[in-house]
């Protein structure tokens, strides 16, 4: 009889009964451990002779395989265990240390992958011309040993779309951190896939007749959208889903040249940077409105954003303010205003009036006076998150993508007041170098800046939300963007009064004669007075006896000196009571 792992090596398959659907796990597992035993230091030859047919009988029909593969599939169960996985000299010395062995193995190990027993592993590029087969257990082998049940040798039904989705990310996951091969990893999705082409989102997705790759990657950038990636980076998708350089390599070639399944049948919207590079890709709507549909994956996980930082109206920490009785009657004002009941039924109004139903400010003023602060509390009353823009972050050093960051700002916020369920604040912090006055072209840097406000001023003058910009340069604003913004609200250093009050917020405890006196000697902004506070919450907690008059008052020159730029001022702890 052949032990060759060809057609006659049955061993004793066909004099047994029909296989049972289900086997003690305890046994199976015990019989892996028998035959691992038995087969230790024997050529495979030898295994038609181990004195145990009916355990060999009922493995080689619970999982479908031959003798030579049940020997050598044992082996794999045993050495799962081991951290380091199955090796090729352990591996022959195993089966009588004799490499004539090992062409026997090796159409074994090919034969164990194709019935999805074993996957394959991808190959260490660093050993050179290597014919073995490097492989791991399957997982799906270890789950039906676990449960006897042989059904879960087969691709587990999944009961949504989601699920599928989510299986698969897994799988080009393993592939990416090495733990498979690409094509153990497409051979595993292009099973699941057929395994669910009752799924409507994958009957439609079939209809284009796509690549597999193709198919995968849609997938992956659905995922991405499923959990609030809008604007999905393209490149790393394509280096996890293809086997190789190469095939990434081509498969971005086809992209930007509009021959991808994907671009060619609408189902993706590539944006190219100004190298003809494919970058970043998005759902087209007809993708996001089959794949996203009521009842499937309409209510998404979470949101995120590349392009600002978001920042949570919940995690915000309630803060005193003190302001000019003007400045907070316009604060008070703009906070009834975006209160969520009266802003809808502004917007519904300024709808019916065919009026911009966008709400547009400007915070300007000195650095430290509360801007950023104002805005922060307003989200956090009204319950809108924020996404903040550093406009120096969204300047990038190539031809073209600073202005596609400032679109992208934009159309990300679009998508999150699709996705919150109030509109969130839009801010601009710090955007002098964006709002000032437009300059005459001398370079491409300065074309670059007047582009970028061109883009703003095109966005906002049919915006739809909450804009906030910051700025502590007013002067310097340009007539278009003074035209465009609704509310302008002045930050002046705080006068006495205001200072006394918020040194009583913070130092109270030091009694209103000595608060009066470092009031009248030194006109501090807010943002230094809460410096002070600071650094001497961090003095208290290092040393047990501190003299809090004379380092409050040290602290006051400090941020004076600071601001003056005066060099020779130390920075750092001050003296203290011994």
């Amino acid at each position: 009889m052949p032990i060759d792992g060809r057609e006659g090596n049955q061993f004793c398959i066909s004099s047994l009964s029909m296989p049972r659907k289900s086997f003690s796990p305890n046994l199976l597992f015990q019989y892996c451990q028998q035959i691992f035993d038995q087969t230790k230091n024997k050529k495979l030859a030898e295994a038609e002779s181990l004195p145990m047919a009916t355990e060999i009988g009922q493995l080689c029909n619970f999982f479908g395989i031959t003798l030579i593969e049940l020997c050598v599939l044992c082996y794999y169960i045993k050495t799962s265990l081991n951290e380091d996985g199955c090796k090729l000299e352990e591996l022959v010395a195993h089966f009588g240390n004799d490499l004539s062995q090992l062409p026997i193995i090796n159409t074994a190990i090919h034969s164990l992958i194709k019935k999805g027993r074993l996957q394959d592993k991808p190959v260490n590029k660093n050993v050179g011309l290597n014919p073995f087969k490097p492989a791991i257990i399957h997982s799906r082998t270890i789950k039906a040993l676990l449960s006897g049940t042989r059904k879960d040798l087969q691709v587990k039904k999944l009961s949504s779309f989601v699920d599928l989705m989510e299986t698969i990310v897994d799988q080009v996951n393993l592939k990416y951190h090495d733990t498979i091969s690409g094509d153990a990893m497409q051979t595993e999705v292009a099973a699941l896939i057929k395994s669910h082409v009752h799924f409507k989102e994958i009957q439609w997705m079939l209809s284009f007749k796509l690549s597999l790759s193709e198919q995968i990657v849609f997938i992956m950038v659905i995922a991405e959208a499923f959990d609030g990636i809008e604007i999905t980076s393209i490149p790393d998708i394509i280096s996890k889903v293809c086997k190789s350089n190469r095939e990434a390599y081509q498969f971005k070639n086809q992209m930007v040249s509009g021959k991808n399944g994907l671009i060619c049948h609408g189902l993706l919207s590539l944006e190219k940077n100004d190298f003809m590079q494919c970058e970043f890709v998005h759902l087209t709507k007809e993708s996001h409105d089959v794949i996203f549909h009521e009842g499937n994956l309409i209510k998404k996980k979470r949101f995120h954003t590349r392009t600002a930082s978001l920042i949570d109206c919940e995690k915000i920490i309630a803060e005193p303010l003190f302001y000019p009785t003007q400045t907070a009657q316009q604060i008070a004002t703009l906070e009834n205003a975006l209160a969520d009941e009266n802003y809808t039924r502004i917007c519904s109004k300024m709808s019916e009036l065919n009026t911009n139903k966008g709400f547009t400010l400007l915070l300007h003023g000195e650095p430290g006076t509360g801007k950023t602060a104002t805005v922060k509390q307003l989200a956090r009353k009204t319950g809108r998150h924020i996404l903040m823009v550093d406009t120096s972050k969204i300047k990038d050093m190539f031809v073209g993508e600073s202005e596609k960051n400032i679109r992208r700002v934009f159309k990300e916020y679009a998508q999150a007041k699709e996705f919150f369920e109030r509109h969130p604040i839009l801010l601009f912090n710090e955007a002098d170098a964006l709002i000032g006055k437009r300059i005459s072209v001398n370079n491409s840097v300065d074309q670059m800046n007047n582009t970028m406000q061109n883009i703003l001023l095109q966005q906002l003058e049919d915006f739809e939300g909450i804009f906030i910009a910051t700025t502590n340069l007013p002067d310097s604003l340009d007539d278009a963007f003074n035209r465009r913004l609704l509310y302008k609200v002045a930050y002046k250093k705080p006068d006495k009064a205001i200072r006394l009050q918020l040194f009583k917020q913070y130092f109270g405890e030091m009694g209103i004669p000595f608060l009066e006196k470092i009031n009248e000697q030194y006109p501090l902004t807010g943002a230094q007075i809460m410096n002070i506070n600071k650094k001497l919450l961090v003095e208290r907690f290092l040393h047990e006896a501190v003299d809090l008059a004379q380092l409050i008052e040290q602290f006051c020159k400090e941020e004076l000196q600071l601001l003056k730029g005066n060099k020779e001022t130390t920075i750092g702890f001050l003296k203290r009571v011994s």
